[in-house]
């Protein structure tokens, strides 16, 4: 699923798999190399795209993909799947050689819990499109997204919280909903760990600048990546409940030791091997809970 190029005349074609934001970002990377190796007034109109909609992208996930074969399921759970081992309660790795790869398993309650990976990136806008299919497919009525985001919180180290929250805006578009692991992070126990904050949806990473930056502490928005407004979104549509919980993996205030740039150094995987760990405690009580 990862791009490919194709030359047609003098023009370079990009193909990706058809998501809007999936579209733009890879546009945004383009446009940003020649910015840096040719010059500003070099890169000007020389990259263009192709907006998606989201039944195209709809239609290629049901056509092109495995989604459709996942079963029923009463929750789903998404993201990171690779590191929820205890929550799974399974050391194995998902396996499958199509796009998308699942677990069942049952909750104490007999409800039945889909864990689901994906071998592609499902970035920005793809992923509530994968909410829509999946909330239709399974008759999921509980959806679960674990994964990282940055933050403009300068006081927040990276690799030391989670987050959560039930707002975010998307587009200029604000998304609030009922936050599913409600309960569960109000504990007072967890508040120490968890943080609760607003969330901003942006397309591309390249499109978190200074400007952008002062207008989001401005609205107060504490939180950035290009997939939670979208799922909120969806989930709202399709009339499920959502919820995330991240591990806070960059600060976009201020300059850290730790960042996107060292996440394989050895002192980043162990604050993240804690973060894990307690990722899957707070899943496996989260779905004891439903």
């Amino acid at each position: 699923m990862r791009p490919t190029a194709r030359l047609v005349d003098k023009d370079l074609h990009i193909q990706c798999f058809p998501g809007n934001d999936h579209v733009e970002h890879y546009a945004a990377l383009l446009n940003t190399y020649l910015k840096l190796t040719r010059g500003e007034s070099a890169a000007a109109d020389k990259v263009y795209f192709q907006p998606t909609s989201s039944s195209e992208t709809i239609r290629c996930l049901t056509t092109h993909t495995n989604l459709l074969d996942i079963p029923n399921a009463e929750v789903i759970v998404l993201g990171l799947i690779h590191r929820l081992g205890e929550a799974r309660q399974s050391t194995e790795s998902l396996n499958g050689s199509e796009e998308f790869a699942w677990e069942l398993r049952r909750t104490k309650s007999g409800r039945t819990v889909a864990f689901i990976g994906c071998r592609f990136s499902f970035w920005g806008s793809i992923a509530g499109d994968i909410i829509r299919v999946l909330a239709t497919q399974t008759g999921a009525r509980k959806f679960l997204y674990i994964g990282k985001l940055g933050t403009t919180i300068p006081d927040i180290a990276p690799n030391r919280f989670l987050a959560t929250g039930d707002y975010s805006l998307v587009g200029g578009i604000s998304i609030k909903w009922i936050n599913s692991l409600q309960s569960l992070i109000r504990e007072k126990d967890h508040r120490a760990i968890i943080v609760e904050g607003r969330h901003e949806t942006l397309p591309s990473v390249l499109y978190e600048t200074l400007e952008w930056l002062s207008d989001a502490k401005r609205a107060r928005h504490d939180f950035v990546d290009p997939e939670v407004g979208h799922m909120a979104q969806a989930a709202l549509e399709s009339k499920v409940e959502f919820g995330y919980l991240h591990i806070i993996s960059d600060n976009v205030s201020r300059k850290y030791s730790q960042d996107l740039s060292n996440e394989r150094d050895s002192g980043v995987l162990e604050r993240r091997d804690i973060l894990y760990q307690l990722l899957n405690e707070y899943v496996s009580m989260y779905l004891e809970q439903c």
